[in-house]
């Protein structure tokens, strides 16, 4: 019975690098909760969401994360965050990596098919290998807030999880795929919450929410 309560007692909760939310924008200001990565936000504006007060891009906006280095040939990650999507909000984009031109290295976006909704995501890792871009089979609702979970394990898979249930393709293997390449775009190496500028569509902004933006270099469930 003690080892069990010290081995209890010694098991440590992961904290996140950076963490933003609603309530920590001041203008275009956007402050993290750990004090780490602070970030620039052009054209947010705040709503409150049953997950408290959320950042609202209106399809206008979008988060810059001042340092260029977030996430460079990270070989470990994972986002968590709360999202509501308005109608509207095709080809939104959650986050990214760099600009994603030919050869970016990562972009995490909702997409509306013929047959449905579908999250869908591309990473790029250093030398060059890409995952393509890969669909899940389900989406979160218009209208309605969900919780998202995104892990990058190099070499191994992307595992996807919509209000903490697993989609039904993921893990999405991604053998050949060691890491989240350094940008190659020198004028755009930022981590980006809500922009989507994918090659093959127009520049997008987020129409709906996000709130609770939680990102951990380790893999977390």
């Amino acid at each position: 019975m003690l080892h069990k309560m010290l081995m209890a007692a010694e098991k440590v909760t992961p904290e996140p690098v950076l963490r933003y939310t609603g309530s920590n924008l001041s203008g275009s200001v956007l402050s993290d909760d750990m004090g780490n990565y602070d970030a620039t936000a052009v054209g947010v504006t705040t709503s409150m969401q049953p997950s408290g007060l959320a950042l609202d891009f209106g399809g206008v906006g979008e988060v810059d994360i001042d340092d260029d280095t977030l996430l460079d040939n990270a070989t470990v990650f994972t986002a968590v965050f709360d999202v509501k999507l308005d109608s509207g909000a095709a080809d939104s984009e959650f986050f990214q990596k760099g600009a994603h031109t030919s050869g970016e290295p990562l972009v995490f976006w909702f997409d509306n098919f013929a047959s449905g909704d579908r999250l869908s995501f591309i990473v790029t890792d250093s030398s060059g290998n890409t995952s393509s871009t890969t669909n899940t089979i389900s989406a979160p609702p218009i209208g309605v807030e969900t919780n998202i979970r995104f892990l990058f394990v190099g070499g191994q898979y992307v595992r996807i999880f919509i209000d903490g249930v697993e989609d039904g393709n993921s893990p999405f293997l991604i053998p050949d795929v060691a890491n989240i390449g350094t940008s190659t775009t020198s004028s755009d190496k930022k981590v980006r919450i809500g922009y989507n500028r994918l090659v093959s569509s127009t520049n997008k902004h987020l129409n709906g929410t996000i709130n609770n933006f939680e990102l951990y270099l380790e893999e977390v469930y």
